[in-house]
């Protein structure tokens, strides 16, 4: 019964920290909770796939996105998710 119990408390623990990483993780650029990561991509297909995406080397700020993905020749996004230089429903950046 201890055994379950310590299971238990281990993994509410890890429940209850995971929303907090997430917000952790979120810039001031992407603050939805869908769209969190900022990204730089350069081509669009039909607002579900962005293609060659890349990490901004700065993104704390709208301008500074803007200016981080500008160096590159990309568009500033605010993605899902990132996999293999695809951003997975992505968005404009708000403010960049």
């Amino acid at each position: 019964m201890k055994t379950f119990t310590a299971i238990l408390v281990l993994f509410a623990g890890a429940v209850l920290a995971q929303p907090a990483a997430q917000l952790a993780r979120r810039s001031g650029v992407c603050t939805d909770l869908l769209y969190s990561v900022p990204t730089c991509c350069s081509t669009d297909v039909l607002g579900v796939a962005d293609l060659s995406c890349s990490t901004p080397s700065s993104a704390s700020s709208g301008p500074d996105l803007m200016q981080s993905c500008g160096a590159e020749g990309k568009a500033p996004k605010c993605c899902t998710l990132g996999l293999a230089e695809i951003g997975v429903l992505c968005q404009d950046a708000v403010g960049a």
